[in-house]
């Protein structure tokens, strides 16, 4: 039965049992002794009560099956996620751990006193990439999962037992409760070259065209790195990584969007998230369309990967020739420091406008 519907019968038949009760002793005198009365308003009352203990009853008996099915399905829940190989967390509506699975002490290495009520950004290894840019990336993510959108972000991650690196993508989910964020749900996978890639790649080539888009590099660098574990030492695959984001930006904001040191200076001072800032104010309408151009080639004994942007180039000469200093105006205005990053990791070339850089890494036996 309907429950707003039997709500309206126990009211009526509240109001009806007196009505009924006082126009059956008004016509007839005999039934206004006791017994005969309370033998009318009980018989009045017997067909609402006992429609009310049916549904009482019968409610009772669902509740009781759906806690039975709740409880097998948390079992099965709690069974897959202990069982799970992928690392899963849930972090509260302001992206601190409350809790996670039996796969992320068995990878990261770690216990609940660690990492419970800490922000997710805790368990990202940051040894070699830039903190305020790690910040900034995790802060873009999160602006996507709060706004209702799962947003994804490949990141380094590190056993705290074996000090072990290794590369994970995670996917953010949110979970929403009406119009209230409730909890986000993280699934963290760890990836690895594949084994045929290991056994048969002899060489692979690709090109690429990317638009202005600060929010997909860490993931295209990963992407074109990811067939050098067996050629270069993780540590240096990791700063390899890291020194072709940079380049990347760089093409970005000084290439396409025509940034000036300055202009980037000023950007870095304000209180705000530096990449929301740069698009939102410098990614202008005759710029919006230009384009980065990437080539990448890899085989046995090289890698190398060309960068061309849409810009005006620049005097890379003259950043080259100041690759010692390092200690001076470079770190003071935050930036800067792309070229010697990609000077310690690659051989590099320019042509001559400035606008094209070449980045080649060859591979020796020891595979240093």
């Amino acid at each position: 039965m309907n429950p707003r519907l039997l709500q309206y019968l126990i009211i009526i038949s509240g109001i009806a049992v007196p009505a009924v009760y006082y126009i059956f002793t008004s016509f007839i005198p005999a039934l206004r002794t006791p017994v005969p009365g309370a033998a009318i308003i009980l018989a009045l009352l017997i067909p609402p009560f006992g429609i009310l203990y049916y549904y009482i009853h019968r409610n009772s008996e669902k509740t009781l099956c759906d806690m039975e099915k709740l409880q097998e399905q948390v079992k099965w829940i709690n069974l897959i996620l202990d069982n799970s190989e992928e690392m899963i967390f849930v972090l509260n509506e302001y992206s601190q751990i409350i809790s996670f699975n039996l796969a992320v002490t068995s990878i990261l290495g770690i216990t609940k006193d660690d990492i419970i009520g800490k922000p997710f950004r805790a368990v990202i290894h940051n040894e070699y990439a830039s903190k305020l840019r790690l910040n900034e990336l995790m802060l873009l993510k999160l602006k996507d999962v709060f706004s209702g959108s799962e947003a994804e972000m490949i990141c380094s991650c590190k056993n705290t037992i074996s000090n072990e690196i290794f590369t994970v993508t995670y996917k953010m989910i949110p979970i929403f409760s009406g119009n209230e964020l409730d909890n986000i749900i993280v699934i963290g996978r760890t990836m690895h070259i594949d084994s045929l890639t290991r056994n048969y790649l002899v060489r692979e080539t690709s090109e690429y065209r990317l638009d202005n888009d600060l929010s997909q590099i860490i993931l295209f660098c990963h992407r074109l790195t990811r067939n050098l574990e067996d050629r270069v030492p993780q540590n240096i695959s990791i700063l390899m990584q890291i020194a072709l984001e940079e380049i990347l930006i760089n093409s970005i904001e000084h290439g396409n969007l025509e940034i000036g040191y300055e202009k980037k200076t000023e950007l870095k001072m304000r209180n705000e998230n530096y990449w929301e800032l740069l698009i939102r104010e410098c990614n202008q309408d005759y710029l919006a369309n230009r384009k980065i151009n990437v080539s990448y080639y890899l085989d046995n004994d090289r890698v190398t990967y060309s960068i061309e942007d849409e810009g005006n180039g620049f005097n890379w000469e003259q950043y080259l020739e100041n690759s010692n200093d390092i200690s001076g105006n470079i770190i003071k205005n935050y930036h800067g420091m792309g070229l010697q990053i990609a000077k310690n990791s690659f051989e590099i070339s320019f042509n001559e406008k400035g606008n094209k850089i070449t980045l080649t890494k060859y591979f020796n036996e020891s595979g240093e």
